[in-house]
């Protein structure tokens, strides 16, 4: 919406820009418009302002008053020049002149009531004749008598008292004694009948007038006021041929004829026609009020404003602005001025020309547009802190039409909304909101409070606001909006439970509402994040049953999936992934569903459905990055299985199928573990692993992957016996790996493939790394274990049997005293310990000891406890020893 073009209706104001209908301006076109003969008839479309037959009536006839009065001289030239203020300060002047003697009070009264009404100043008209009533008797000149009660009637005409004025030209009809009255008064009599709308009278009345008086000067008139009533009854024949016959007498050039040509154009919406008709007499026309050329001026510029010809509507309204008769026009015209400006985006101009109003009629109704529009225009022109000092003023002062307050409240809200703060904003429309406005637009503003409030951060304040809304004006069309973000701000207040019943009573409220899927599963995701997962599975469950086909029906299944799989409840899960997968194969879900069935089946142990599945998964979706998942997980369940060929060729597949992803690096490295682990695989396993470090240098790979697959290469080469080779490469591992059990583990691995090259001084590096990682104390119980049993071993290489002895005690009794207090632990490492101490003690010739050591193993239950029992017999036995 262009909120410069807004209007808003005043009662008692104008609307700037609405085409007021011929019908309704009748009245001001038929009042008083006859002219004089002769000269006068001449004179009336001449280029500057013209008499018309109030003005001319006894100019030419002598006057029955003493000429000898100096201002009713001046007075009455003035009036033939058409100066009409100054005649009406000649004629009040002329007034005191005659003292209140008659009949001059009354010519003078009749004179100045003739002025103020050419000016258009129907107070000062209604005035003079009160004044007249008020100080004078009367007059015994039946003719004074009789013009006095002709212009009652045509002020009584111009205030739209039309049936009154009618009630008094009657008499004047049947009055034989002043035949030129009784023929203005038959004309002025159809003029009061076509102010009232009453067409067929009017034109019967004119019509009798060009019967009754054939040689009437007046007759052109006459003729122009039935053009008129012609229009009005929509008889655009009629009216042209009337008015070529006006043309054949004055010609078709004159001002009266072209004037009357644009209201027939513009009845017939001939309004290019009209502007070109303006252009021929523009130049012609009057620079004060005159009456004919301020209708057809004021008519064609309303009507190029409502077509939003506004340029031309501008230099229209420029020619019909001094003509206006009224401070209510001429502000009108002035507020026409201004939506026209403002719609050229001439914003200057517009707000000069509405200051301009602001201090000629300061007073006027239509003040209140004007201060409106101001601050559109300052806010058009990026003066915010001035429109919201002028929407604050009309907000706040109670003298102001209602519907300007509350659209300078929404306005104000709004501007301050875009300066983001928020909550001054809300404040600004909760007032508007407590105008006393309908309930509709009390709606309105509560919502943008609401709105505004959120945006602010408060939503519990918003909630509150919608639910307002929602309790309060349930007829409006904002009820069912309101309470469905009653339950969305609810939401984001972190009120779920709250929020998933307001939507509950949405449902109720508005179970016809296009809205109701929206409210369902605003329901379920409540509970869902409140926890209630029962509860939500069961609202997203009535959802897909309500709204099976709903493009939102498969995310629900899957929302149900997820709460499931969180409820540790597969089969539930399982059964809503089926659903997706069968019911919804056009689904954008569905390549997930498919996805996640394949991995939960997995999970299930379901592994014949699992690998089924997974293989049609990949068969379908072999270009999806998904695929590459299921490829890994296939391979997995291979390796668990104990089919290393198979688990190998799975992981071929992913870095053949995915060559870029970060995927194919992990795969290769299973690929060459899965190879390593069959027999003969070591050298496919090497080829692999190179592989893996020609995508890791191209692609990249991670440290993590990189670390591992010098680590496997390492195992590979230890394999080969190329114990050199491997300790380097685990090395590098070590470089690779992080902090952690592993880094440690092919720390160890370096130790050990220096003990395996069996050199002194090969063995002496693998002691002095044991022992620097022994140091660490972040070594879990079992990796602890592994690398003193390795340094022990390696100790008894180097002939330190004493230290050998007491790392290979420390297992045994580590584990025997966790054993003892519910610890389970692995009993490799104690077993081997527990041997290789025993053997020491032999050799030392400690038998007793070396027998009570077998004797732990054996008292211990591990597999091979039988036969640490027996070789503690057979010690015993050797060497006499007391079992």
């Amino acid at each position: 919406m262009n909120r410069l073009r807004i209007k808003i209706k005043v009662p008692g104001c104008s609307t700037a820009g609405v085409v007021v209908r011929l019908v309704s301006l009748a009245a001001a076109w038929f009042g008083l418009l006859v002219v004089a003969p002769e000269t006068a008839a001449q004179r009336q479309f001449s280029p500057r302002p013209t008499l018309t037959a109030e003005e001319e009536l006894s100019l030419e006839a002598a006057p029955r008053v003493d000429l000898g009065y100096e201002h009713r001289q001046k007075g009455m030239r003035a009036l033939g020049d058409g100066i009409y203020s100054s005649a009406a300060r000649f004629f009040a002047a002329y007034r005191e002149q005659t003292g209140g003697n008659e009949p001059d009070f009354t010519d003078a009264t009749i004179l100045l009531m003739r002025a103020h009404l050419l000016r258009g100043d129907l107070a000062a008209a209604r005035r003079t004749l009160a004044y007249y009533d008020r100080e004078s008797e009367g007059t015994e000149d039946q003719y004074y008598r009789r013009n006095l009660i002709y212009w009652r009637a045509a002020l009584l005409v111009r205030e739209g008292e039309t049936e009154q004025a009618l009630t008094i030209l009657a008499p004047l009809l049947e009055d034989e004694l002043f035949p030129e009255l009784q023929e203005q008064a038959r004309l002025l009599m159809g003029d009061a009948y076509a102010g009232s709308a009453r067409w067929q009278e009017a034109w019967e009345t004119i019509d009798e007038f060009l019967e009754k008086y054939p040689e009437s000067g007046f007759r052109y008139q006459a003729k122009l006021n039935l053009v008129k009533i012609a229009v009005a009854l929509e008889n655009e024949e009629e009216a042209e041929k009337l008015l070529q016959q006006v043309g054949e007498q004055l010609g078709e050039d004159a001002s009266a004829v072209v004037l009357h040509r644009i209201l027939l154009q513009l009845a017939g919406g001939e309004i290019d026609q009209a502007m070109a008709s303006f252009q021929t007499v523009v130049d012609e026309a009057p620079v004060a009020y005159e009456r004919t050329w301020w209708l057809v001026f004021s008519q064609l510029a309303r009507k190029l404003v409502a077509v939003e010809r506004w340029e031309a509507g501008l230099q229209v309204l420029r020619k019909t602005r001094p003509l206006a008769p009224t401070s209510g026009e001429r502000a009108e015209i002035m507020i026409l001025q201004a939506e026209c400006e403002m719609a050229l985006e001439w914003n200057q101009e517009a707000i000069l020309t509405l200051e301009g109003l602001l201090e000629k009629f300061p007073d006027h109704e239509e003040v209140p547009q004007a201060r409106f529009r101001l601050a559109l225009l300052a806010e058009k022109t990026n003066n915010s802190e001035r429109a919201a000092e002028y929407y604050r003023n009309i907000l706040d002062d109670q003298e102001m039409p209602l519907d300007l307050r509350y659209q300078s409240g929404i306005y104000l809200g709004t501007l301050i909304r875009q300066e983001e703060n928020y909550a001054t904003a809300s404040s600004v429309y909760v007032e508007a909101c407590r105008l006393p406005v309908d309930d509709a637009r009390k709606a309105g503003a509560m919502m943008l409070a609401a709105e505004a409030a959120a945006l602010a951060g408060n939503y519990a304040e918003a909630a509150t606001f919608y639910q307002s809304v929602a309790d309060n004006y349930a007829d409006t069309d904002y009820a069912a909006d309101a309470r469905l973000r009653q339950a969305q701000t609810r939401v984001r207040a972190g009120r779920l439970v709250n929020a998933a019943a307001v939507f509950a009573q949405f449902i109720e409220e508005y179970s016809q509402d296009e809205r109701l899927p929206e409210a369902w599963l605003g329901k379920a995701g409540a509970l869902r994040d409140a926890d209630r997962g029962e509860e939500s599975i069961g609202a997203y469950e009535k959802f897909v049953a309500h709204f099976k086909e709903h493009e939102k029906a498969p995310g629900a299944l899957m929302e149900i999936y997820r709460i499931a799989v969180a409820q540790g409840n597969m089969n539930r899960a399982m059964r809503a992934l089926n659903r997706i997968c069968t019911e919804y194969p056009e689904s954008d879900l569905h390549t997930n569903a498919y996805y996640y069935r394949v991995h939960l089946a997995f999970q299930l142990g379901d592994y014949d459905l699992a690998v089924t599945e997974g293989e049609r998964f990949v068969g379908d979706y072999e270009q999806l990055p998904l695929a590459a998942d299921v490829l890994l997980w296939l391979a997995d369940h291979y390796v668990n299985r104990g089919d290393p060929a198979r688990a190998e060729a799975e992981y071929r597949r992913v870095a053949l199928l995915f060559p870029g992803d970060a995927r194919a690096a992990q795969a290769l490295y299973e690929a060459a573990s899965a190879a390593f682990a069959q027999e003969n695989g070591a050298d496919r396993a090497l080829r692999l692993l190179n592989r893996l470090q020609a995508h890791c240098e191209e692609h990249g790979g991670g440290e993590m992957v990189i670390g591992r697959g010098a680590f496997l290469r390492g195992d590979v080469l230890a394999a080969n016996h190329d114990f050199s080779q491997a300790a380097e490469w685990f090395e590098k591992a070590a470089q690779k790996l992080p902090e952690g059990d592993l880094n440690v583990a092919a720390r160890g691995r370096v130790a050990d493939m220096y003990f395996a090259l069996d050199t002194e001084q090969s063995r002496a590096r693998a002691v002095e790394i044991y022992r620097r990682l022994l140091q660490s104390e972040t070594l879990n119980p079992d990796l602890r274990e592994n690398i003193t049993y390795r340094l022990g071993k390696a100790l008894v290489e180097t002939g330190e049997q004493a230290q050998a002895l007491d790392l290979f005690l420390d297992i045994v009794f580590t584990y025997d005293m966790h054993t003892r207090v519910g610890r389970v632990r692995d009993w490799y490492y104690f077993a081997r310990a527990a041997y290789e101490a025993a053997r020491i003690l032999v050799d030392k010739r400690q038998f007793d000891a070396a027998a009570r050591i077998y004797e732990r193993v054996y008292q211990s239950g591990i597999p091979t406890a039988e036969e640490a029992g027996l070789r503690a017999q057979e010690i015993r036995r050797a060497h006499g020893l007391q079992e």
